[in-house]
């Protein structure tokens, strides 16, 4: 027996996970931003010992910002094909006053 398939979000339901998600983003960024400030003072003031730690950090916060954005695609994503199959076609008939009518050929 297969698990079912999640239902994709709605738009009610995507704008506050949008909204955490770009909040979240900012503070990695100013957080990546500070990183960068105490690492560079450290290192012109003759620490070496503390890039390297910093670089790491700095890397995982670029992984997460990248995990943040393909978790977001694929919300979009889901959302696109669910949309696709809830609309009829521009080829499919919805009711019977856009049907084709034969054309009588004499």
């Amino acid at each position: 027996m297969t698990a079912p398939l999640p239902r994709p979000f709605s738009r009610d339901q995507r704008m506050p996970i949008l909204h955490g998600m770009v909040i979240f983003v900012l503070v990695i960024v100013v957080l990546q931003l500070w990183l960068l400030t105490a690492t560079m003072n450290a290192w012109l003031g003759g620490d070496d010992s503390i890039v390297c730690p910093a670089a790491a950090v700095s890397g995982a916060c670029l992984a997460l910002n990248v995990g943040l954005f393909r978790y977001l695609s694929r919300i979009g994503r889901t959302q696109r094909a669910s949309d696709s199959e809830a609309r009829p076609s521009d080829h499919t008939a919805t009711n019977a006053h856009t049907t084709p009518r034969a054309r009588i050929v004499r």
